[in-house]
């Protein structure tokens, strides 16, 4: 193959798995519906959902800040070198 072919077959492929990856990355999360026991047999407090049977949740975004990342690990620092300084001057 020439060198022109190897180039047209390269820039194929390259849109390709471009395409491909854009049309996977703009798809929408799948949505979860959670569904509840049946309703004759969970009392309703006034707090549970209507009978139709979903749970309603809130969501919150997360916000910066507010974590303490330090670590403690035992062990021991040691100098491989050491020097004595002296002042140059008196006082």
């Amino acid at each position: 193959m020439s060198k022109r072919s190897w180039a047209a077959a390269a820039t194929v492929g390259l849109v390709a798995i471009v395409g491909v990856v854009t049309i996977n990355c703009n798809r929408n999360p799948p949505v979860v519906e959670v569904k509840t026991a049946d309703a004759q047999e969970v009392s309703d407090p006034p707090s549970q959902p209507a009978a139709t049977g979903n749970v309603r949740v809130q969501t919150v975004k997360p916000t910066g800040g507010g974590m303490e990342r330090t670590t403690s690990q035992p062990g021991s620092v040691y100098a491989y070198e050491s020097a004595a300084l002296f002042a140059k001057i008196s006082g």
